[in-house]
């Protein structure tokens, strides 16, 4: 994908959208997919209320995580039941049959990843469980699910960073995903490495306080709700803003093998 400075790295969870939603309603907003960036790869922002189910078991050809930010979502994957809350992970892996609902009396709220995804798979895609043979069955793979563990992020020093690795997968075409959840003190972010690039593409989702990203030539804002996009090559730095920790999460795609950093000389605002 080239890179131009038309390309919008700073995607923004519609506020007014949000507070605007009907009682009992769904919403949806796609933060990130193929016509806006994203390389095998889709993001998207959910709110599911009270009472709501997707319509019928299904899979999909491509790994999904999902996030829970707020209240609780129960996922019957495969022949197993998860009930994630606040700071839970859970990962539906390609072929895997699943289903979600919210079965409490609050909406739940959560960020949908989506990897690995075909060049034909349409956005929207997804089979239906009584379509599927038994060898379309994702079976030797188990339900992942992970809490983020806030009691010893909040037990690091003072000005110390915390991160938790969530997930790390591997594909049959040789890449990776992770996602981690990160929390950083005021005045930290990437001093340390400076203005660098990475050989893979990245992915930054503001769950609270604010970050100043400085992409290119550009120079971003992302509070709560935004996501920072980083394609595989775009020299960036980040610094954490105001007087209270950052937590945002991490998602890298479309690694190759070892982590590879490009430190970028100059002056590191």
């Amino acid at each position: 994908m080239s890179i131009t400075d038309s390309f919008v790295h700073l995607r923004n969870v519609d506020s007014d959208a949000v507070k605007a939603i009907p009682a009992g309603s769904k919403y949806q907003h796609w933060l990130l997919d193929e016509t806006s960036g994203g390389k095998n790869c889709r993001i998207r922002y959910e709110i599911q209320p009270p009472g709501h189910a997707t319509k019928q078991a299904h899979t999909h050809p491509y790994d999904q995580l999902f996030y829970v930010l707020s209240g609780e979502t129960t996922f019957d994957i495969d022949d197993t039941t998860v009930t994630a809350g606040p700071d839970t992970l859970v990962v539906v892996h390609e072929g895997m049959v699943h289903q979600n609902r919210n079965v409490g009396t609050l909406p739940a709220e959560y960020v949908t990843f989506k990897y690995n995804i075909r060049a034909d798979e349409s956005s929207d895609g997804f089979s239906l469980i009584k379509n599927l043979g038994p060898d379309e069955r994702n079976d030797n793979k188990v339900p992942y699910l992970r809490k983020f563990e806030r009691d010893y992020a909040n037990a690091a020093p003072a000005g110390w960073r915390h991160r938790q690795w969530m997930v790390n997968i591997s594909s049959d075409n040789g890449k990776r995903c992770r996602l981690a959840h990160d929390t950083d003190p005021p005045g930290r972010g990437t001093r340390r490495q400076g203005k660098h690039t990475h050989e893979y593409d990245e992915v930054s989702y503001v769950i609270s306080g604010e970050m100043i990203w400085y992409v290119g030539e550009t120079t971003l804002t992302a509070g709560p709700g935004s996501l920072v996009v980083v394609p595989e090559g775009t020299v960036h730095q980040f610094m954490i803003r105001g007087d209270v920790p950052v937590e945002y999460l991490t998602f890298d795609y479309n690694l190759k093998g070892f982590d590879l950093l490009h430190q970028h000389s100059g002056i590191n605002p």
